[in-house]
């Protein structure tokens, strides 16, 4: 069946999700590779809001269908009329409806009269929803779609009322963030921006065919990737200092601290997928930088030929902090998690035998679990003395840290990120 509509598109890349394992975006440059941009834009909505509201979406769901089973396609129709007729405000009821009655009706005559009464029966749930369990961290989890064993940690982690309104947050859409590039002359007086950085704005839009764009004005990055790199080369008190990106690619990290130290520097872009490579070369050509080197190796068994003034390890991580972006960790086992502390101490352990004395050494997630982030610095701090925490201040946040902090979506505006920044001994 050819793909000629977002509607479609978003069901198909539904179901790469789910048989193929696909990641989201994957999915979503597959199906809509033949779409025009409108219709592409539409896929994208619902794939990503079925994604991140599904266990909601299928509690609504629940309430009315009268089977338990069910065929996997029919489920992702009544998920995307769902969605539409519960948090489109742009899409009439009776349009949902009726486009879902179409697809279910090419794939399962017999179910279109079921998917007309299910999504018609939902659609009250948007002025009065449906009664939630008694427990909270239950009710939140069914309410913004995070994993139970996920909230729970987080509340045993975080305190108070830290879960539910991280989860919330977590489910939000996240916004498009340009990062004016200074190596560029740009005119940005048209936008507003963001308290506290000065080089950063919000935009609403598509960014990737504007001309601005195209000639290297800005990065989009989320202003937690910002941050990051602020520190480390605020830290760095050595002129045209050299520094490792242990896990570069596509390359953002890299690219923030070339821009932040107006390209009088030399980077080392480093990343275990060689495939990767070529999103840097490419960003870096965009951008105008010119001192980064992209190189592929495995940041936890092989060194440089050289030692460095700052060492970033960004390393891979559950990606808990980074929901409002990639839905699709939502589903990841908890068991799946377990190797994760592992890989991260061994680059960390192996990136520190590459930092200068005196020098600087990052280490970074994209996640809020202890057991990826205080933990992995605790344990290598037990077996390096030669190492000790930096402290650090993030301005715009209003952030002072002896060493350590994480940043939270829900009380930050961030993605969220755990930081820490070490300095090797003279």
């Amino acid at each position: 069946m050819s793909i000629t509509n977002g509607r479609d598109a978003a069901l198909e890349a539904l179901r790469l999700c789910r048989v193929e394992e696909r990641f989201a975006e994957d999915a979503l440059t597959i199906v809509c590779e033949e779409l025009d941009t409108r219709e592409a834009a539409l896929a994208y909505h619902l794939c990503m809001g079925v994604l991140q509201k599904q266990s909601y979406l299928d509690f609504c769901i629940e309430q009315y269908r009268k089977t338990t089973h069910m065929q996997p396609v029919l489920l992702d129709i009544l998920r995307i009329g769902a969605y539409q007729v519960l948090f489109s405000d742009k899409i009439p009821t009776h349009a949902a409806v009726n486009e879902a009655a179409k697809q279910a009706a090419l794939r399962s005559p017999s179910a279109v009269a079921l998917v007309n009464a299910v999504l018609r029966k939902v659609a009250a749930f948007r002025t009065t929803p449906p009664k939630l369990p008694a427990n909270k961290l239950e009710a939140v989890s069914i309410k913004y779609n995070l994993p139970l064993w996920a909230l729970n940690i987080i509340d045993a982690e975080l305190g108070g009322d830290h879960a539910e309104a991280f989860a919330k947050a977590s489910g939000n859409n996240p916004p498009t963030i340009l990062i004016k590039n200074p190596l560029k002359q740009a005119d940005f007086s048209q936008l507003t921006p963001m308290h506290g950085f000065i080089d950063a704005y919000n935009y609403d839009g598509q960014v990737t065919g504007l001309r601005a764009f195209q000639r290297g004005e800005f990065l989009v990055a989320d202003v937690g990737a910002r941050i990051i790199a602020e520190i480390l080369t605020a830290a760095i008190k050595t002129p045209n200092p050299n520094i490792w990106d242990t896990c570069a690619a596509p390359g953002g990290k890299s690219f923030l601290m070339a821009m932040l130290l107006d390209d009088k520097c030399s980077i080392l872009s480093t990343d275990i997928a060689e495939k990767k490579l070529s999103k840097i070369c490419e960003g870096a050509e965009r951008l105008g930088i010119n001192s980064i080197t992209p190189m592929a190796s495995d940041a936890s068994k092989a060194l440089p030929n050289s030692l460095f003034d700052a060492v970033l390890c960004d390393v891979p991580c559950s990606g808990f902090g980074v929901l409002r972006k990639k839905p699709d960790i939502r589903y990841k086992a908890q068991n799946t998690l377990t190797r994760l502390p592992t890989v991260q101490r061994n680059i960390l352990e192996n990136a520190s035998k590459a930092v200068k004395s005196g020098g600087l050494l990052m280490y970074t997630t994209c996640t809020v679990f202890k057991s990826e982030n205080e933990n992995v610095i605790e344990g290598f701090l037990g077996s390096h003395p030669e190492f000790s925490l930096a402290p650090f201040e993030v301005k715009g946040l209003g952030i002072r840290a002896d060493g350590m902090t994480t940043l939270l979506p829900h009380l930050h505006g961030t993605d969220g990120f755990f930081i820490c920044l070490l300095q090797k001994a003279e």
